[in-house]
């Protein structure tokens, strides 16, 4: 069956939040580019065709960086229909003094300032040069108060998938690691467990892992295990949404013990299933459970 084809192209003035829209729509799985010349659009069919590329959802960038090509958007995209490519055009803007303030928080040079033109005067001269792709756009977003997650909301709502696959918003990594191998990097949150029990002191258990039955019900005998767990995934639940809406696109949580091995890659498991249970998915790494060392 073939795969259906979206393609969204993302234009607007210059500052507005273009490319923090695409980079929302690559974290969602969209084959992304940016200044794409619009007279290259005649070339999407053939890559978005491609057996073996993944592009049968692309979304970019056509700005004022075309110049005069901008005038053949339309025509161009008209033309995509016949292949069976219908598109959607999102224009984003913003107040003048809110792009001028960006301007000058990052200090990157306007393309339409040429070094005898004005900021004011730049971004005034590309209103009106963008203004007849405003008019034909299919969205008008105003990101002059809008944080990151909120432009993050917003396109998801275009797509359909807020409230619809969660594990599309967040990508989620859980790591187990023993902290006499040191703390992984570049993590988010860290679950230091060396407080719970241990089962590498149970002549029995010595030699298994967290993903053992036997550790497992040891570990749940005692009162402390299950009262941590009730208040991590209570946790969970407050800031997995909260991260969402922020606009937060990956998160890793790391959880450790002494070795790597029983406690770290137990509570591992237990949080990586109850994080399906809400609708996320999540990779489970255990990276020291083979170490030698116990």
């Amino acid at each position: 069956m073939e795969k259906k084809k979206e393609l969204y192209v993302i234009t607007g003035l210059s500052g507005a939040g273009k490319t923090l829209a695409l980079g929302i729509f690559e974290d969602l799985g969209y084959f992304c580019i940016d200044n794409l010349p619009p007279l290259m659009l005649k070339m999407l069919p053939l890559l978005m065709n491609h057996p073996k590329i993944n592009a049968s959802r692309v979304a970019l960038v056509i700005d004022i960086r075309a110049r005069d090509m901008l005038e053949t958007l339309k025509d161009n995209l008209n033309a995509l229909v016949d292949e069976g490519v219908k598109s959607k055009l999102i224009f984003l803007e913003a107040s003048e003094e809110e792009l001028i303030n960006r301007y000058r928080k990052t200090r990157r040079k306007h393309p339409l300032s040429n070094g005898v033109v004005s900021l004011r005067e730049a971004i005034e001269k590309e209103g009106n040069a963008l203004a007849p792709l405003r008019e034909i756009s299919d969205l008008v977003m105003d990101t002059t108060s809008m944080s990151p997650g909120e432009l993050k909301n917003r396109i998801t709502d275009l797509l359909g998938i807020k409230g619809k696959k969660r594990s599309a918003l967040l990508n989620i990594s859980i790591v187990s690691f023993g902290y006499k191998f040191g703390i992984p990097l570049d993590v988010d949150l860290v679950f230091d467990v060396r407080f719970l029990p241990n089962p590498f002191y149970v002549k029995d258990l010595e030699r298994l892992t967290g993903k053992d039955e036997a550790v497992a019900l040891y570990l749940e005998k005692f009162d402390i295990t299950k009262k941590f767990i009730d208040t991590l995934f209570s946790l969970v639940d407050l800031v997995l949404p909260e991260y969402v809406r922020e606009g937060k696109s990956y998160l890793t949580i790391a959880v450790g013990c002494t070795g790597g091995r029983h406690r770290a890659v137990y509570i591992a498991e237990r949080l990586a299933k109850h994080i399906g249970e809400l609708g996320f998915e999540c990779i489970v790494r255990h990276r020291d459970i083979e170490r030698s060392e116990l």
